[in-house]
């Protein structure tokens, strides 16, 4: 991932928690543009869309919108970088925030990370990823409570170059900027 141009991958996520006895689903599309830019755009079973622009994150959906600048929370700073790693293969970085095992057979690798410290561990005991290539196919994500989130990636395309007025769409900007 750390020579992706950009990357937009469509998600489809299920969410199991302790509390419902169904599962919840949603499907959207990640747009990452490095080094720290990504859009979290869920389309169905509503519209909501998470933004995070370096140290600044929102979050829009029918409700309206609400901002966090994340200097000023260090949680909210590492879950956000957690994410943020990944797509921009930091591999320094990652293995600052976790204790990572990886393998492959040649042809799929799988990642399996655990949070090394706090206030991270707190809110993930696990991620597990698994793709082939420069693709994440599977992630699964492990709270410490045993509820977990599994997103299926497909159609990814992780040499994706982003125009002015596509950016300025994504994150609220002028384009003329």
């Amino acid at each position: 991932m750390r020579s992706a141009t950009g990357v937009v991958a469509r998600f489809t996520e299920t969410k199991e928690l302790a509390l419902l006895s169904a599962p919840l689903e949603a499907t959207g599309t990640i747009y990452f543009v490095p080094p720290d830019r990504l859009v979290r755009l869920v389309t169905s079973p509503g519209r909501s869309r998470l933004v995070v622009d370096g140290d600044k994150v929102r979050f829009e959906d029918d409700n309206g919108r609400k901002a966090l600048d994340l200097s000023a929370s260090p949680m909210a700073r590492q879950m956000v970088d957690s994410f943020v790693v990944l797509f921009s293969g930091d591999e320094a970085r990652l293995h600052q925030l976790y204790e990572a095992e990886f393998s492959s057979d040649g042809k799929t690798w799988h990642l399996h990370l655990s949070p090394r410290s706090a206030p991270l561990d707190r809110l993930i005991a696990s991620f597990d990823l698994s793709g082939s290539g420069a693709h994440i196919d599977r992630m699964e994500a492990v709270e410490p409570d045993g509820d977990r989130t599994v997103t299926r990636f497909g159609e990814t395309d992780a040499q994706y170059r982003f125009g002015a007025k596509e950016l300025a769409d994504l994150f609220g900007e002028d384009p003329a900027s």
